[in-house]
């Protein structure tokens, strides 16, 4: 078995999505960015994320991505790509789109057994 170190990405940034994290990151504190399966919630610190959240990833030490884990998307074997496009002002100016793990990656995260929960 892999430690969840060897886990494939399960989310990506854009380099504008990032710097956009980045920034907010520094003007509020830690800030969580929750995915459901039609939405991006950002959460700064002191919000509660939602009990049972999954652990996608972090982009630094102040931004965690976390999604909900209620929703119909099967988390563990996509990756969430975060983008500035075609967001609204609700959702923290983000949106994303998800890919699927390639063959090696998709075997990987099986390894690596079940997403951590926050």
């Amino acid at each position: 078995m892999f430690d969840v170190d060897d886990s494939p990405a399960r989310v990506s940034a854009t380099p504008a999505a990032a710097a956009h994290l980045r920034d907010l990151a520094a003007r509020t504190g830690e800030l969580t960015v929750l995915l459901t399966d039609d939405r991006v919630r950002v959460l700064v610190d002191g919000q509660p994320v939602p009990s049972g959240s999954l652990r996608l990833g972090r982009l630094d030490d102040a931004v965690t991505f976390a999604a909900d884990s209620t929703a119909r998307t099967a988390w563990w074997r996509n990756r969430a790509d975060i983008d500035l496009a075609e967001a609204t002002p609700r959702d923290g100016g983000l949106g994303f789109a998800l890919t699927a793990l390639s063959e090696p990656e998709l075997y990987a995260a099986v390894a690596c057994g079940p997403l951590p929960r926050i």
